[in-house]
């Protein structure tokens, strides 16, 4: 039940392809382990623009590793099913449904998924596309951009609700109509759709009339945070905590971070640990039914995530400490 990283290679070979070629043929990718599985198609829409549709489901005690070869701006939304990616600084972030997300790296660290598979899509973007991208926005009001032309500067993880308009793109994006020609030049309109209504609302996430915590929303996010410690068994959504707190999904991930440091499921993660760890010294409860008592119904990915907060094992650490 260690923790194991499992490297799924997903560009490996591409940019061996002729370059001067502007519609490469898609690209088959496939994983598979005893304890998970992925498949994905891979097409390079332009030179420094490439997209994948992933399919991965996970079960037992690894972590799937995505890399991409080079640094990159990515951008990318669920389709279906949810996950929990770890981002920088060890920090939890769930993907949910209807959901959009960019940072910039080489890798995705996949932590947890639902028990169904879930189904994403990447869109991968050189250095030199986003320069090119920002041609077209002379005000340089989108900071994602700016920072990653500039090779110095890390794009941080963040993610937000699609738009309407983004949403009725992304539901265009179908990856296995790529092969005619019709359907391949109408899937990179629809991907660019996607990517300038998404592009658009990352423009204005770090205008200043966002970025305000009042005393109201303090209020409102230490009322999750004890939510959080008074039922952690819950697999809770953002739609919820954001119904929940009555702030907006942007407030409420900005404000957490803001007053807790941590990301809401990184805080949700190390109360449940918390919890787990009462549970194996007072009660008379099995590993398993201290797991299912704090949320996990796979008890390999909850013996992981105990022993990164506490560092043994809950059957070690229950041994110690009771009595």
């Amino acid at each position: 039940m260690e923790r194991v990283n499992s490297v799924i290679t997903l560009t490996d070979g591409l940019d061996e392809q002729n370059p001067a070629c502007p519609f490469h043929p898609a690209k088959e990718l496939f994983w598979t382990s005893p304890e998970g599985q992925c498949s994905a198609l891979h097409i390079r829409l332009k030179d420094g623009l490439d997209y994948l549709s992933l399919n991965l489901s996970v079960e037992g005690s690894i972590r799937p590793k995505i890399e991409f070869g080079n640094d990159k701006l990515i951008l990318g939304c669920v389709k279906s099913g949810w996950c929990k990616i770890e981002t920088e600084f060890n920090n939890i972030e769930k993907l949910e449904p209807a959901q959009w997300f960019q940072f910039s790296g080489s890798e995705l660290l996949i932590d947890r998924t639902s028990e169904n598979s879930i189904q994403f899509d990447l869109f991968l973007c050189s250095r030199e596309m986003a320069k090119w991208l920002l041609e077209l926005d002379p005000d340089k009001k989108n900071q994602s951009l700016l920072k990653y032309a500039d090779k110095n500067n890390v794009v941080p993880f963040s993610s937000l609700q699609m738009s309407d308009p983004a949403l009725i793109a992304a539901n265009k994006i179908d990856p296995t109509s790529a092969h005619h020609i019709k359907n391949r030049l109408q899937l990179e309109g629809h991907v660019l759709s996607w990517m300038a209504e998404v592009l658009w609302d990352s423009s204005h996430i770090d205008s200043p009339a966002n970025n305000t915590i009042n005393n109201r929303d303090k209020d409102a996010i230490r009322g999750i945070a004890q939510q959080f410690k008074d039922d952690p068994s819950r697999e809770y959504s953002l739609a919820e905590l954001c119904a929940f707190s009555g702030l907006n999904e942007h407030k409420l991930k900005n404000g957490f971070k803001s007053i807790y440091g941590q990301t809401t499921f990184t805080f949700l993660r190390k109360s449940r640990m918390e919890y787990a760890a009462t549970l194996l010294i007072e009660d008379r409860l099995s590993v398993i039914q201290v797991a299912n008592e704090v949320g996990y119904s796979n008890a390999s990915h909850f013996a992981r995530s105990f022993k990164e907060q506490h560092g043994l094992l809950p059957k070690a650490y229950q041994c110690l400490y009771r009595g």
